[in-house]
């Protein structure tokens, strides 16, 4: 499926929202067709690799807003089971069927996660949170020198 599965960045944009974290490949992933990737925010994570480059290859890590989880829990390292990025929640905006957290990274950026509003009240802005996503719902692409 094209919106879960795009060929590059331009395309993962095109189709749906994506937070892009740029990166640089370490190495192969755990499993088939994935790849390790250092990510500028400190953190490393694993993810598909559409087009990623091999070791030493900067990168973008696209990951859907409804594939972020964000708990109101420490963060730990990767290497460790549950690797996270430590984050503050900015702002939670109820969007009828969702909601949608602007998540902080302080100075590293920000992510956007969506949770489902029928479920649990998210945690409320000011709050320290963990932010991590599976390796199969993210894609590792090439960044294109220019």
């Amino acid at each position: 499926m094209l919106y879960e599965e795009p060929a590059d960045a331009f395309v993962a944009g095109f189709v749906g929202e994506n937070n892009l974290l740029p990166g640089t490949v370490v190495g192969p992933g755990e499993e088939p067709g994935e790849c390790r990737v250092r990510l500028d925010v400190g953190l490393e994570v694993e993810a598909r690799a559409a087009d990623a480059g091999g070791p030493g290859s900067r990168c973008l890590v696209a990951v859907r807003p409804e594939r972020v989880a964000v708990a109101a829990v420490p963060a730990r390292e990767f290497g460790e089971e549950g690797a996270a990025l430590a984050a503050m929640v900015m702002d939670s905006i109820f969007l009828g069927d969702h909601v949608r957290l602007k998540v902080s990274l302080g100075d590293r950026g920000e992510i956007v996660a969506k949770r489902p509003a029928a479920g649990p009240l998210p945690p409320p802005p000011g709050t320290q949170v963990s932010v991590a996503w599976q390796a199969a719902n993210a894609r590792a692409f090439r960044l294109e020198s220019g």
